[in-house]
């Protein structure tokens, strides 16, 4: 599993590192959200490196942080290693993945096309790693205080009610450039049990897609535009992508606008335009009426 999740990562264009268990006192009060009791060396090779680390995460910063100095800008990098704790007089050690982002994820110079590491791109990585797990559906991502991370850009990511990670920014106070991570318990993800993955033949037949952006409430979700959308779009319905969100001229202060691509196909038969157009204005309805939404106008 291990192997294969690290090739999946590579794929992403990540590269691996590998960092010293052992890290300094300041170190081990960073993204410790948990407020884990340490594990501590009898008799440490420095003060730099005296407690068994309880995150990868002040880690990767470090590589960072290092690389960064180097005039190396576009930083992509994972671990997958062990946290130590102590919890009821046992010495505890689990598995973790995490990953730094920050630059440029894609880059071709030749054609001039950048793609700027975000917080969208760092959720679309790790609903990836999720899905590619076969935890697609089963997982949530909820708003949290985390320590030491953004406040408007961060979420815990949880399984039911157990937390099994989070991802997002790192807090400007403790790094001012734009950097993300992805902090997975892989014990946890690899606990969960999961079905055998299925696959679907494509269809020979061509799809449909349509446009649309509602303005709605700044601190209403997508997931709930997205679960409206979904259940009234069914089973013609076969894929939806956010591909813009915006604040600004033209909108509400306290509204924003998100719009999306939704793609109708059926494996069986060519849809008619009218068949697509009649359930696409049914999920206009169905989102305005239940979200107090509106169409954003082209």
């Amino acid at each position: 599993k291990i192997k294969d999740l690290k090739n999946r990562l590579k794929s992403f264009g990540l590269n691996e590192v590998i960092t010293y268990s052992l890290v300094s006192e300041k170190e081990i009060n960073l993204f410790n959200n948990e407020k884990r009791e340490l594990v501590k060396t009898l008799k440490p090779i420095s003060k730099d490196k005296s407690i068994m680390r309880t995150s990868l995460v002040p880690s990767l910063i470090n590589v960072y942080n290092y690389n960064k100095a180097r005039n190396i800008d576009n930083i992509n990098i994972f671990e997958i290693g062990s946290i130590y704790y102590k919890e009821n007089n046992n010495f505890i050690e689990e598995s973790y993945l995490t990953i730094l982002l920050s630059g440029k994820q894609l880059e071709n110079l030749w054609q001039n096309i950048n793609t700027k590491t975000d917080f969208y791109l760092t959720k679309g990585i790790l609903e990836n790693i999720l899905n590619y797990t076969g935890l697609n559906n089963r997982y949530s991502l909820s708003e949290d205080n985390l320590k030491d991370m953004h406040p408007g850009r961060s979420a815990t990511i949880k399984i039911g009610n157990e937390s099994i990670g989070y991802f997002g920014q790192i807090n400007p106070d403790i790094n001012e450039d734009e950097v993300y991570i992805i902090n997975l318990n892989l014990d946890k993800v690899f606990k969960q049990k999961v079905r055998g993955i299925k696959f679907k033949e494509i269809s020979i037949y061509p799809s449909i897609t349509k446009d649309v952006a509602f303005v709605v409430d700044k601190d209403l979700k997508s997931e709930e535009i997205v679960k409206i959308i979904e259940k009234t779009g069914k089973p013609l319905l076969t894929n939806i992508d956010v591909f813009d969100i915006y604040v600004g001229e033209n909108v509400d202060k306290a509204k924003k606008s998100i719009a999306y691509t939704l793609t109708f196909s059926d494996n069986t038969r060519t849809l008619t335009e009218k068949e697509v157009l009649d359930i696409f204005n049914k999920i206009i309805t169905e989102v305005e009426t239940k979200l107090n939404a509106t169409v954003r106008d082209s």
